[in-house]
């Protein structure tokens, strides 16, 4: 077991690191002062509640935790405010007052979505995050929860810390491939923060991690979560353009997925193409070498992730490769803005990240010339031999987007609560309501009707 504390002006909280974890929540409850009489509410989606929504409950009632939980659909789409107000409903029909706790179980989607559903219900109660994906080391730490716009991302939202993060990393065995080589985007993304010994050592264990050998990967998300704490504990509300550095990549990555609709394309592989374009912009505005681009892009290559908007497009993980332009109109709503220039977080050498604005007028043709830049460098780079295919085969978690428009925000928000975990509730379908069950919570959907739609 790995224990990392976050700790900054009067926070401090737990990063639980384990395997098994999810079967001793009642003991790690008690441990952080979580009272018996104390109600709980578990919100995940219906891929990992279906896995794993049961066994949470019955550990949860074995500790004589009173718990409802509530399951959101699976995928960025659910972080609306549709989905919010969907969540917030069924936490009232619940029962949950302010003496209760939330427990969001899942990814980055569901950390975000109950986050920020934690700090704007009933002023803000106290919840614990139960990560299950690699994505998750770094949307669950630092406190950062939010929902999207249709402009934008994360644009909705508020920096409101958990009261611990408890990551049983058996979890990770049942993501499917395509979500494995997504969450080690973040994963890159922190070793480049880092330094080059980190890099190095990325590279060597890609094979590992890939595979998800347990040592290895365990120490993989020890180091990003060190990472990220270190920068978070400097910077928790990102005033001083230190915690900013965590955004490199994602100024491209949060336009990319916006333009997308959020749907579609996985927030890693977005991450993975703004990382290689955002360094080849930086190699444009003489800011960083080529050799740093090539680096990046054996990285990203030692993943099985997509080094640019070309190759995600042939792969079918993303609609179509709009123009430079088209992904610049959505970069110009980036919450880290300041004026009419956009920000980027842009890499100078491993460790090394500067704060650039790009003024409207440069803005496009300084994409263009970086895309061009990346596009050149991925061509001279070839995915290793034995690398994993980069294209989704046809249904199930891989399957290929559909032909939503671009720029369409989210569906209507729906969900379905659990009465008790049972094997009609793993199996997808609506469980009848039982003893002690929320009143009228055998199911609840919200009504359908017009949407107004991670670190980043």
């Amino acid at each position: 077991m790995t224990t990392l504390w976050v700790a900054y002006e009067g926070v401090r909280y737990p990063v639980v690191v384990r395997a098994g974890l999810f079967q001793e929540l009642g003991r790690e409850l008690d441990a952080l002062g979580v009272d018996r009489a104390r109600p709980l509410f578990v919100l995940s989606d219906e891929a990992v509640g279906a896995l794993y929504g049961a066994r949470v409950e019955a550990a949860l009632r074995s500790a004589g935790y009173a718990v409802a939980r509530y399951d959101v659909p699976a995928g960025e789409r659910s972080k609306s405010l549709a989905t919010l107000e969907a969540v917030t409903g069924a936490m009232l029909r619940a029962g949950i007052d302010r003496r209760g706790v939330l427990l969001a179980l899942g990814g980055g989607v569901v950390g975000d979505l109950g986050g920020f559903a934690a700090a704007v219900y009933m002023r803000g109660i106290e919840y614990v995050q139960l990560p299950t994906t690699i994505l998750a080391h770094d949307a669950s730490v630092g406190g950062k929860v939010a929902v999207n716009h249709p402009l934008a991302k994360n644009i909705l939202g508020a920096f409101y810390p958990p009261l611990a993060v408890l990551y049983d990393v058996a979890a990770l065995r049942t993501l499917p491939p395509r979500e494995v080589r997504s969450g080690y985007a973040e994963l890159i993304k922190h070793a480049l923060l880092s330094d080059a010994a980190f890099v190095a050592w990325l590279h060597q264990a890609a094979g590992a991690l890939l595979r998800l050998d347990p040592i290895v990967t365990a120490e993989a998300l020890v180091r990003g979560i060190a990472v990220k704490a270190a920068i978070v504990a400097d910077d928790p509300k990102e005033s001083r353009g230190v915690r900013e550095r965590l955004n490199v990549g994602h100024t491209v990555a949060h336009a990319l997925e916006a333009a997308e609709g959020f749907g579609g394309l996985l927030h890693g592989e977005a991450v993975a193409v703004g990382l290689v374009w955002e360094t080849a912009l930086a190699v444009e505005l003489g800011r960083a070498s080529p050799a740093l681009l090539t680096e990046v892009v054996r990285l990203v290559r030692a993943f099985g992730l997509p080094a640019t908007p070309a190759e995600a497009a042939a792969a079918g993980l993303l609609r179509r490769a709009a123009d430079a332009a088209a992904w610049a109109t959505f970069m110009r709503y980036d919450k880290k803005n300041r004026g009419r220039g956009v920000r980027f977080a842009l890499l100078s050498a491993p460790g090394a990240v500067a704060l650039v604005d790009v003024s409207p007028e440069a803005l496009t043709d300084a994409l263009a010339a970086a895309l061009r830049r990346a596009e050149e460098a991925a061509r001279a780079i070839p995915a290793p031999e034995g690398a994993v295919r980069l294209a989704p085969p046809h249904g199930g978690p891989d399957a290929a987007v559909d032909g939503t428009p671009l720029g369409s925000g989210s569906e209507p928000a729906t969900g379905r609560m659990s009465t008790g975990g049972s094997p009609d509730a793993a199996a997808g379908r609506t469980p009848a309501a039982g003893p002690g069950s929320p009143a009228g919570a055998s199911a609840e959907r919200a009504p359908a009707g017009p949407v107004a739609e991670e670190e980043g």
